[in-house]
């Protein structure tokens, strides 16, 4: 947990600084655009936004898993706290970065990417489940 707490953080500005950057990004599926936008200034640019975008989606497929294989939930009630953990991550981001402690804000595309990513857990976690209890009523059968 610690982990995903750094991953999606960063690290903390001590003082506090005032920087104005953009601090909300409501338009979905703006890192395609960026995609293009920057494959155009070099690769650098366009892989380290590639990497960043698969890194929002790998984020909670772990957490999509465990919901569903270690405490059997149901893909929907899973699904709202996939969204959930989402929010809580992309407002923590939003509140540190208005009082000046993180360069990040409130991203919609981040919100997307980890909750598909959450979904796709999600999705495994249940094959998981299912091929556990397909192996078990096999078991008991024989």
């Amino acid at each position: 947990m610690i982990v995903v707490v750094h991953l999606t953080i960063g690290y903390l500005q001590f003082p506090a600084q005032t920087l104005m950057i953009d601090r909300v990004q409501l338009v979905p599926f703006r890192f395609v655009y960026d995609w293009y936008i920057v494959s155009t200034h070099g690769s650098w640019f366009f892989w380290n936004s590639v990497k960043l975008t698969t890194y929002n989606f790998l984020l909670l497929i772990p957490l999509g898993i465990y919901l569903t294989s270690l405490y059997k939930l149901r893909p929907r009630r899973g699904l709202v706290l996939v969204i959930l953990t989402t929010i809580v991550i992309e407002l923590t981001q939003l509140v540190l970065t208005e009082f000046g402690f993180l360069y990040r804000g409130f991203n919609v595309d981040d919100l997307l990417l980890n909750s598909l990513g959450g979904w796709f857990g999600l999705w495994i976690g249940s094959l998981i489940l299912n091929w556990r209890r397909a192996n078990q009523d096999k078991r008991t059968a024989a």
